[in-house]
């Protein structure tokens, strides 16, 4: 069973998703569908450190693709982070941020393995060099 927690960041223009569990294709998008209609905010974090990502198909990955890129024009101006702990997840994360940007996605993406550069990058949109 998968949860995902939206938390919109008083602190910041930054809405939250914390998933725990194994993830689906329906799961996003339905949590994709929500922050489009309610998010409000024009940056988006996925906080994946605690989620199964390995259920999500390459066909399914393009699903949320064309669902996400359908509705870019409601976070014009916002970027999207993506936060993972293990190294499959993030290697899946990237090959989801290489997808978009073929597809031509418009909102920049990033997938980081620390939530404060995560959130850094989107307040900023600088990234560290290490």
């Amino acid at each position: 069973m998968v949860s995902i927690k939206k938390t919109k960041r008083t602190d910041s223009p930054l809405t939250l998703f914390t998933v725990s569990g194994v993830l689906s294709c329906e799961e996003t998008i339905h949590a994709l569908e929500d922050f489009y209609k309610h998010g409000g905010s024009p940056n988006l974090l996925w906080d994946f450190t605690d989620a199964d990502l390995f259920g999500i198909t390459q066909k399914e990955m393009e699903q949320i693709i064309t669902f996400a890129k359908s509705n870019a024009a409601l976070g014009e101006n916002g970027k999207t982070a993506f936060v993972v702990s293990q190294d499959l997840s993030f290697g899946l994360s990237r090959m989801y941020e290489t997808q978009t940007e073929i597809w031509g996605h418009p909102i920049p993406q990033r997938d980081f393995r620390d939530m404060d550069k995560a959130i850094s990058w989107l307040e900023t949109g600088e990234l560290e060099c290490t």
